[in-house]
């Protein structure tokens, strides 16, 4: 890929070229992964969210800090007020 800065215009050669879009593709993916925005349990593209704690499938929260299991009711009812 090759760009050029002539006075006020971007030139660029190669710039759909298969091997510099799947290279590009894959770094943006990295950085959205690491950004939260992106997660393989998810459809799409999402906002960056926080993980405070970790739901496990059958339902059980734990808190990240102190790795006490959490009440599923009380998870909820938390989740519901902050609606």
């Amino acid at each position: 890929m090759e760009v050029r800065l002539i006075e006020d215009e971007v030139k660029t050669k190669g710039l759909y070229e298969k091997i510099w879009m799947r290279w590009m593709s894959l770094r943006v993916k990295e950085s959205m992964k690491k950004q939260g925005r992106l997660n393989l349990d998810e459809v799409g593209l999402t906002f960056s969210t926080e993980t405070d704690e970790v739901k496990c499938n059958r339902g059980e929260f734990w808190d990240s800090m102190s790795g006490k299991k959490l009440s599923a009711e009380g998870v909820t009812k938390a989740r519901a007020e902050e609606m």
